[in-house]
């Protein structure tokens, strides 16, 4: 949630909302203005993700394929156990061929989106040689 609430996407006001499905079926929606707490500690609970579907994508390419008039929904997968259920979704994809934190797995799909809608903001970045 971190990475999708801290992303260009979201700072450019393009995020409408974040919904999260518990494994009990219970399902909420995060506002893009919360605040997060920054630790485990104080967030305690664990991400994980699995490869198992079958159909590999570059996300790039799968996001730049996306009608702009479209609302884009991702349903991701954080549970360290079982998978999604289908019934809801469109599409079922992998992108990855290993196993992916939850923090890079979601920063690639915003980086995707990001890229798709050429949101760039002023980021200072040292470069050493």
């Amino acid at each position: 949630m971190l990475s999708i609430l801290d992303s260009r996407v979201n700072k450019a006001g393009r995020l409408k909302a974040l919904y999260v499905r518990t494994e009990k079926g219970v399902l909420f929606e995060v506002k893009p203005h919360v605040r997060i707490p920054r630790t485990f500690k104080r967030f305690a609970g664990t991400m994980c993700f699995s490869h198992s579907s079958e159909k590999l994508v570059d996300i790039q390419d799968y996001v730049n394929g996306i009608n702009n008039d479209m609302n884009l929904v991702f349903v991701v997968g954080a549970m360290a156990h079982g998978k999604i259920d289908k019934d809801y979704v469109e599409d079922y994809l992998s992108i990855s061929d290993y196993p992916l934190s939850a923090a890079y797995c979601l920063s690639m799909i915003m980086n995707a989106v990001e890229r798709k809608w050429k949101i760039l903001l002023t980021c200072t970045v040292p470069i050493f040689s």
